[in-house]
C-alpha cells in the first residue's frame, strides 16, 4: 500500500495500481480498496474504480474519504443522481466537510437542481470562505440558473451574491455576476458601481468590461460604453463569441442614442473574419450593415446567417423584413415580418429583444393594428 502511494505521487499510475492490487490481495481492508479505487479513477478506469470504492464502504460504512471518492467518481461518469445520493450520505456522517458540500453542489448543479445546489455551495463557503472550488461552483450554478430557468428569481441571486461578496470581497467572479444581474434588473447605476469594483480586483476580466459596457449603454453613455466594449475585445481578441456579443449590444437597440453602429460594424466584421461559419457573427454583421444604411449588404449577411442557422429566428427575420422594406420589396418584407410574428406567438415567453425589434419593424412598415397583425392567418410556404 505504501509503495502504491509513493508511485502514485510521482505519476507512475500503472505501477501504483499494481501495487495497490497486491495490497488488496494480501490484506483486503477498506483503506486498501479505497486507495485502489482512487488510482483506478485517476487512470479513467471508472467502472473498476466504483467496484473498489463500494467495497471499501461495505467494509467500513463510516469511511468518509471512500464515500467522497465514490461521489467524485460518479460525478466524472456524469451519474448525477447517484452522486447526489452518495454525497448526501457522506454529509450525514460529517456535516462540516466543505469539500463534500462542494461536490454535492456540483452534482445538484449538473442535474439542474439549482436552488439546492446554491444552498450546498453556500454551506461549503460558510465552512471555508476561501474555497476556490465552492466559489467557482456557486458562480457557475447561478449563471446556469440565469441562462436556463424560465423565470429566474433575480432577487434571490442578488441576495446570495451580496452575501458572498461580503464574505469574500476579493473573488471578482462574484462582483461580475452580481453586476450582470443588476443590469438585467435595470439597475444600471448599481451595475456600473459593482462592475467597476470587479475590475479593481481583476482589471483584465473580459466579462466585467462587457457587462459594464451594457450598463453604460443603457444609461446613454455611448462613448464610455464603447470604450468598455473595446476593453472586452482587447482581452478576448480571438474569441468570435465575445466579438459577436459586443457587436450585438452596439447595434441592436432601436434607439440610436443607445447605439454605436460604426463600432458595431468594425467588431462584427472581425467576428466574421475569425468565424466565417458562425451564424451569430453573420447575424450581427447584418444588423450593423442595416444600422449604417447598407440595406443590400445587410440582407446578404442575414441570408448567410439564416443558411448557417438552418432557417433562423426573428433576430434575423425582423432585420431582413426592415431591409427589404427599405429597398422597396414589400412582399418579402411582409413575409419575414409575419413569419416572425407567428414564431413569437408560439412561444410562452418572447425574448425582450425580439419584441423590441417587432415594434421597430411594425412602426417602419406602417403596421399599426397589432390585433390584426397577431390574428393574421398562417400562409402555406412561408415557413
Amino acid at each position: 500500500n505504501s509503495l502504491g502511494s509513493a508511485l502514485r505521487r510521482v505519476g507512475r499510475r500503472p505501477e501504483a495500481i499494481d501495487a495497490y492490487q497486491k495490497a488488496v490481495e494480501i490484506n483486503p481492508t477498506a483503506s486498501h480498496h479505497s486507495n485502489l479505487g482512487v488510482a483506478l479513477g485517476e487512470a479513467e478506469r471508472y467502472d473498476e474504480s466504483l467496484v473498489e470504492l463500494r467495497e471499501a464502504i461495505r467494509l467500513d460504512p463510516m469511511f468518509t474519504a471512500a464515500r467522497n471518492n465514490l461521489g467524485v467518481a460518479l460525478l466524472r461518469l456524469q451519474r448525477w443522481d447517484e452522486a447526489v445520493s452518495e454525497l448526501r450520505k457522506l454529509i450525514e456522517l460529517d456535516s462540516e466537510d466543505s469539500i463534500a458540500h462542494t461536490n454535492l453542489g456540483t452534482a445538484l448543479w449538473r442535474s439542474r437542481q439549482w436552488h439546492e445546489a446554491v444552498s450546498s455551495f453556500r454551506r461549503a463557503l460558510s465552512i471555508d470562505p476561501n474555497s476556490e472550488a465552492a466559489s467557482s461552483g456557486l458562480v457557475l450554478t447561478l449563471q446556469s440558473y440565469l441562462s436556463h430557468a424560465d423565470q429566474p428569481d433575480l432577487d434571490m441571486v442578488v441576495k446570495v451574491l451580496a452575501e458572498v461578496t461580503d464574505r469574500n470581497p476579493g473573488y471578482h467572479h462574484f462582483w461580475c455576476t452580481l453586476g450582470s444581474v443588476y443590469t438585467e434588473r435595470g439597475e444600471h447605476n448599481q451595475a456600473i458601481k459593482t462592475l467597476e469594483r470587479s475590475l479593481k480586483t481583476k482589471p483584465d476580466c473580459t466579462d466585467s468590461h462587457f457587462y459594464l459596457g451594457r450598463a453604460q449603454l443603457a444609461t446613454g453613455e455611448v462613448s464610455t460604453a464603447t470604450k468598455s466594449f473595446r476593453q472586452a475585445v482587447r482581452f478576448s481578441p480571438r474569441k468570435p463569441a465575445m466579438l459577436a456579443r459586443v457587436a450585438w449590444e452596439l447595434t441592436v437597440d432601436s434607439d440610436p442614442r443607445r447605439r454605436d453602429s460604426a463600432e458595431g460594424m468594425r467588431v462584427a466584421s472581425q467576428a466574421v473574419e475569425l468565424a466565417p461559419t458562425d451564424a451569430l457573427s453573420w447575424q450581427v454583421l447584418g444588423w450593423a450593415n442595416y444600422r449604417t444604411g447598407d440595406w443590400q449588404k445587410s440582407l446578404e449577411a442575414l441570408q448567410e446567417s439564416m443558411q448557417l442557422d438552418k432557417g433562423g429566428d426573428p433576430g434575423q427575420w425582423l432585420f431582413a423584413a426592415m431591409a427589404h422594406h427599405q429597398l422597396g420589396q414589400s412582399a418579402n418584407a411582409q413575409e419575414y415580418f409575419f413569419k416572425s410574428v407567428r414564431w413569437l406567438q408560439q412561444k410562452k415567453i418572447s425574448p425582450a429583444t425580439f419584441e423590441q425589434l417587432r415594434k421597430e419593424a411594425a412602426t417602419l412598415m406602417g403596421i399599426k393594428n397589432q390585433g390584426e397583425m397577431e390574428n393574421r392567418p398562417t400562409e402555406e410556404g412561408n415557413d
